[in-house]
């Protein structure tokens, strides 16, 4: 499942660094313009936190449990994301640890279909 995790968050960094312009585009209309940057900048961290999930040429080796994936992209975005979406972010990635790490000690039917959602 962490294999999985990594393999989804890596394919949503890359889309995220192809579209990070347009966001910066959408945000000035309402905002600051920063958007695709700050977004950009998480997506880029994640994927060096991950060890890039093994890719070829990494040097760092990824989380090995979905927990561990989720505390590292934790770390990563209340860490170095910034702004509001960072702090939103981070709160949702505690909230959903929290969730996946209490079913994962209930070992439940209904949390390891709970978990199969989140993942896929």
């Amino acid at each position: 499942a962490a294999t999985v995790l990594c393999a989804r968050l890596r394919e949503g960094c890359r889309a995220v660094l192809a579209e990070a312009p347009q966001l910066s585009r959408w945000d000035a209309v309402a905002g600051d313009g920063d958007c695709g940057e700050t977004f950009a900048t998480a997506a880029t961290q994640i994927l060096a936190a991950l060890g890039e999930c093994n890719a070829s040429g990494s040097t760092m080796t990824p989380p090995r449990t979905v927990a561990a994936v989720l505390e590292t992209l934790s770390g990563v975005v209340s860490g170095r994301m910034g702004g509001t979406a960072g702090a939103v972010l981070s709160i949702f990635i505690a909230a959903l640890h929290s969730r996946l790490s209490s079913c994962a000690a209930m070992d439940t039917s209904f949390c390891k279909l709970e978990v199969t959602v989140w993942l896929g």
